[in-house]
């Protein structure tokens, strides 16, 4: 299986890998964006990536990057008929990781977590944490004791 490309939050001006994607839950049928994007490669099978920033406390999404059935770039305009929009949407516990690579396998651990609880995309509270690097896999460590 092959590491899928996070979903990306901007906040205090540091590039937040999210360990959740919020766009679906935007829609009434979460499935509907099934239905608009491609696979754009194995890298992000569902077919986009959405960049959201919290800016003056209000979860915006600001970007989605996509790539549509038909092979075109689907962007936030197409889907929502703006260039920007507060993730009102987004209620309760969201996580990721920043900072540079510490660890991991099919899934990296970054130096930092941080986890952000919103309410209606107006954001309540913020903890960041220090991450400790991960023991390594079995499998390095096997190939390690050859």
């Amino acid at each position: 299986m092959t590491t899928q490309i996070s979903d990306v939050l901007i906040f205090d001006n540091t590039h937040v890998y999210l360990s959740d994607l919020l766009l679906p839950a935007a829609f009434k049928d979460p499935c509907h964006l099934d239905s608009v994007f491609s696979m754009i490669s194995t890298a992000c099978s569902r077919g986009y990536v959405a960049i959201f920033a919290v800016f003056d406390g209000r979860l915006m999404l600001v970007s989605i990057d996509g790539n549509g059935k038909d092979s075109r770039t689907v962007g936030i305009r197409d889907l929502f008929n703006k260039s920007m929009l507060q993730a009102t949407w987004v209620s309760g516990r969201v996580e990721g990781q920043f900072g540079r690579r510490i660890g991991g396998d099919y899934k990296p651990v970054l130096e930092n977590s941080i986890s952000l609880v919103f309410d209606h995309g107006v954001l309540e509270k913020c903890e960041k944490r220090k991450n400790e690097p991960p023991p390594p896999s079995r499998l390095l460590a096997f190939l390690n004791s050859e």
